[in-house]
């Protein structure tokens, strides 16, 4: 800390001495002769680091994503633009470490970096397979004791004509203005390589490091506490009510819709008469949504700021931004265009105090740590990213950490003024679980954007926020007290709970085979990808002709999984029906044993040996969404006694409701047992097999011989200790008769 501020006494005497541009100069002179040295986290950086520290080995700060690059990019002209966008920018040279408890950066004064490169352009779905990756290595999370860059850049063929640049950065060194900083400084370094160009000069983040110290030694920042405890003397109820603590992490998902440019434009328009910003619009339109649909007065809506208050800041890559906590008054008398003003009075008080990180603030307002200040947040981001690689087509998408703790951010994302608007839902799974799902949100909300540019004089309480459909299902189906469930959830979501709380605990048994829920859970995610490469995706039929095993359970899992819905088919059937079976369901692919292979007589369907070990060879964590509650789970063909056998289709959400509703008579847990004793090919399997899998339990799948012998059967239920027994009266009536005349 001595020679961190010896250091910038030293900048403050060359201050009075030179120009900006010459202490820039000075400052760079300095860092290039000068020992590594090591400095504090700016309050802001901090918030991270301690957030980051209760989620180890989590990616809940990663940002970035990918340019879809439509022509040729050079990879030696590509390493050199990598190379000098780090030279010229020293948060990408940064390194955490931790002294005494406390954390400290350190800025490398040179990094050699090779970039990356992967050629997916020889795979059958080479789009599919180069997204899959990228996210996949999205979700892998930096460590900070690793003394290893904290930003990754990678780029990747896809076919002759088209790339990737996939980009992966930890908040802790840049923010989503920092990354669209990176962004354009690579292509224009691409762009000029071969050219002689005078130096652009450059900024350092350590100027930033030196204005937040000053500010935290200030009265101003003594008043800016001062503010928010006031401010915040009484905090509103969140919104979504959640049992999720602090430290406990949470998993989400991303839900976008696409906002056309006339539409958005209508939007500027109304702003710019009402003398207010689109932020400022969208703001309203997410409180009176909220306030509407949970009946409350007030909404807290978290705003991430830019603060980049000098010109220079806005040329820097690094973390600068902050969360500030707006709260809202929605009163059902005002009418949209008062609210939006009232809107943009409070933000505008709010701004002057927006230094104080929102880790201080919210140490200022509360001491307990599980106490949200808000549960939603709004970002705006005018990121320019209309720069493009010299002779291509560049398209920017962002990509989704699936790790948001708030239980919805709401990202408005204008990266080009003349094309249309991507607003992206980022939510956590368990806040949606029992509130509006996701998909009707989405919808309401662009729903209410229309009503308020058709009619913005209505009474908030006057306007529509939902779709008639809406209407319905919350006047109708979510007052029912028949039943309630997790009406968006998918069953293999359901699975991965327990994958992930209970790892270690048996989920399947056949014979003397075991298999634990994180070997079922990789192994399925693993085949997942090979069935994905396949082809298979959701609603797409995979038809399963295999015997009872451990692997026919990875199976219908994997299936799932890729987003696809599987059809079971008894290898002892006769060959007519198994060719009636793929034919009508119009299955492309089947999922069978090497020994079964000759059965499927069409030379078009593609065959997949599941006891393939090469499908257990791809990545193992988890796919994320690759389908939806509506989307097909199985599909079971009836016996065909009365003429041709006919396909039942069952979704999800039909399991889901069956496995969990508020009227389930039964108590069942992880700690149960139950028996597989029918065939996947009947409908009663489906209960078997999800009420141990979908509740944590154990599955025991009873061999063929053993279910047609009821003696070797009691034997397999004394043995396995099995709690849950699913069987006819008359099995029931058999078993109780053997189990009375045994000694």
């Amino acid at each position: 800390m001595k020679t961190f501020r010896r250091y910038f006494a030293i900048i403050k005497l060359l201050s009075c001495k030179l120009d900006n541009g010459g202490i820039q100069k000075m400052l760079k002179e300095q860092l290039d002769n000068q020992e590594v040295e090591k400095y504090p986290l700016t309050s802001y950086q901090k918030d991270v680091w301690t957030e980051q520290c209760l989620y180890k080995n989590k990616p809940i700060y990663n940002i970035g994503g990918y340019a879809d690059i439509k022509g040729n990019i050079n990879y030696l002209s590509f390493q050199k633009a990598v190379q000098k966008l780090i030279g010229d920018n020293d948060s990408l040279r940064i390194r955490i470490e931790e002294h005494d408890g406390k954390p400290f950066q350190k800025i490398l004064k040179k990094i050699e970096y090779k970039v990356p490169f992967y050629d997916f352009s020889s795979k059958e779905y080479s789009e599919k397979f180069s997204l899959e990756w990228m996210q996949e290595e999205f979700l892998k999370p930096f460590d900070f004791n690793s003394n290893d860059n904290l930003f990754e850049i990678v780029l990747i063929k896809v076919d002759e004509n088209r790339y990737f640049y996939f980009s992966r950065v930890h908040h802790i060194i840049s923010d989503g203005w920092g990354h669209s900083i990176i962004v354009r400084e690579l292509v224009s370094n691409y762009n000029e390589i071969d050219n002689s160009q005078n130096e652009i000069e450059k900024h350092s983040y350590l100027e930033f490091i030196r204005d937040n110290e000053s500010y935290r030694e200030s009265d101003k920042y003594l008043k800016d506490r001062e503010f928010w405890k006031d401010k915040f003397k009484c905090i509103p109820q969140n919104i979504f009510v959640r049992n999720i603590k602090s430290n406990k992490l949470a998993f989400s998902n991303r839900e976008s819709v696409i906002i056309k440019r006339n539409i958005y434009n209508q939007i500027i328009e109304y702003c710019t008469k009402e003398k207010c910003s689109v932020f400022h619009f969208f703001l309203g339109v997410l409180s009176t949504y909220f306030a509407r649909v949970s009946n409350s007065k007030e909404v807290v809506i978290g705003v991430p700021i830019l603060n980049r208050r000098k010109a220079s800041h806005k040329q820097i890559v690094g973390h600068f931004a902050n969360v500030i906590p707006l709260k809202i008054e929605v009163s059902k008398e005002k009418n949209f265009s008062e609210l939006m003003n009232e809107i943009k009075m409070e933000l505008k008080a709010c701004y002057r105090h927006q230094k104080l990180s929102f880790g201080e603030i919210y140490t200022s307002i509360s001491k307990d740590r599980d106490q949200k200040l808000f549960d939603i947040t709004l970002s705006y981001e005018n990121h320019n990213y209309a720069a493009v690689f010299n002779g291509t087509k560049t398209d920017i998408k962002t990509l989704s950490n699936m790790h948001e703790r708030n239980a919805l951010a709401v990202f408005i994302r204008e990266f080009d003024e003349d094309k249309d608007v991507e607003i992206n839902f980022d939510y956590a799974i368990d806040a949606f679980e029992k509130f509006i799902p996701i998909e009707n949100v989405v919808t309401n909300i662009k729903h209410l954007v229309e009503n308020i540019i058709k009619d913005s004089d209505k009474n908030i309480n006057d306007i529509d926020v939902v779709t008639d459909r809406e209407k319905h299902r919350l006047l109708v189906e979510f007052n029912d007290t028949k039943a309630d469930y997790p009406r968006n959830k998918m069953i293999n979501e359901l699975f991965e709970k327990y994958a992930e709380k209970t790892p270690d605990d048996i989920a399947v048994v056949y014979e003397d085979k075991k298999m634990s829920y994180k070997e079922l859970n990789e192994r399925a995610n693993s085949l997942a990808r090979a069935l994905r490469e396949k082809g298979v995706g959701k609603d797409v039929i995979v038809g399963m002709l295999v015997e009872r095993s451990v692997n026919m359970i990875v199976g219908i899992m994997g299936i799932l999984k890729a987003g696809g819905a599987y059809m079971p088919i008894d290898p002892d059937y006769p060959e007519d029906r198994i060719e009636y079976t793929l034919e009508n369901s119009k299955a492309t692919i089947v999922l069978t044993q090497d020994k079964f292979k000759n059965k499927i007589k069409n030379k078009d369907i593609k065959i997949c040996d599941i006891n393939n070990e090469e499908f257990y060879k791809y990545r193992s964590t988890n796919l994320g969404k690759t389908a939806d509650s509506n989307s097909l789970a199985y599909i079971i063909y009836t016996s065909g006694t009365t003429g041709k056998p006919k396909g039942v289709m069952i979704e999800h959400n039909n399991v889901v409701r069956l496995m969990f509703n508020d009227k389930m008579p039964f108590d069942f847990s992880n700690k149960d047992i139950w028996t597989m004793f029918h065939s996947y090919c009947f409908d009663f399997s489906v209960w078997e097999m999800y009420g141990a899998l979908l509740y944590g339990g154990r599955l025991i799948v009873v061999p063929k011989i053993v279910a047609k012998d009821s003696e070797k059967y009691l034997e397999l239920l004394k043995k396995e200790k099995v709690t849950v027994l699913n069987q006819t009266p008359s099995a029931f009536y058999n078993l109780m008769n053997i189990e009375a005349n045994s000694d």
